[in-house]
């Protein structure tokens, strides 16, 4: 299982509305618990090795001016995931959390052209990155490589300057 889905309103936390604050949790990191509450004991049930993959961001792990919120939320997602590592791995289900940095999706389409370049311009790799290195990624989460991973983040971000 891949849980994939986020949303963001970007404000700094002292102009942050209530509203978006809770729109961007609720979604983000109540959308990881509510995957994690509908399919844990489905991937429980089998003999074989089972994936819960979560993404998160990059922003989760250190923070980002600007994405009080978002930051919050996916940071809140690496938690939950260690906390399902740590409870389920003894029911044969790994647990893991990919970290990217800034992606080329819908999201980034919509930011300003000046806010790209400067994450761009703070990684080693001084591009975003693909839709195509995440499913990568993904799949190497839920393959005999990652055999021994669970509760792990993987970083996913060009090497953004921390």
């Amino acid at each position: 299982v891949v849980n994939n889905a986020g949303i963001n309103s970007d404000s700094l936390f002292l102009d942050m509305e209530s509203e978006d604050w809770n729109n961007v949790m609720n979604s983000n990191l109540g959308g990881a618990m509510t995957t994690a509450l509908a399919t844990i004991g489905l991937l429980s049930q089998s003999s074989k090795p089972t994936f819960l993959i979560n993404i998160s961001s990059v922003s989760g792990l250190y923070g980002r001016a600007g994405q009080a919120n978002y930051a919050t939320s996916k940071g809140g997602i690496i938690g939950l995931t260690k906390l399902l590592a740590r409870k389920y791995g003894n029911k044969n289900i790994q647990i893991n959390c990919l970290a990217p940095g800034l992606i080329e999706t819908e999201m980034a389409e919509v930011m300003p052209v000046e806010k790209v370049k400067a994450v761009e311009d703070a990684t080693f790799l001084k591009r975003m990155g693909t839709v195509q290195e995440v499913a990568q990624a993904v799949m190497f989460l839920a393959s005999p490589g990652a055999s021994y991973m669970s509760g792990s983040i993987m970083c996913l971000d060009g090497g953004f300057f921390k």
